[in-house]
């Protein structure tokens, strides 16, 4: 996992950053093999704080 509370440098590189909220996404496709239009989506997010300081 990064540590993006230090900035690594070099050409292209973002901010370092402390306590920045992030949203982790997954999306589950699958089919049950009956007779349907397009196939079953679940989706499951949670939010985290990366890097937190306190």
């Amino acid at each position: 996992m990064p540590d993006f509370s230090l900035q690594p440098g070099g050409f292209g590189t973002g901010l370092a950053a402390s306590d920045v909220p992030i949203w982790i996404t997954v999306i589950e496709e699958w089919n049950t093999c009956q007779p349907t239009i397009g196939n079953n989506l679940y989706v499951a997010t949670v939010q985290a704080v990366y890097n937190a300081t306190s």
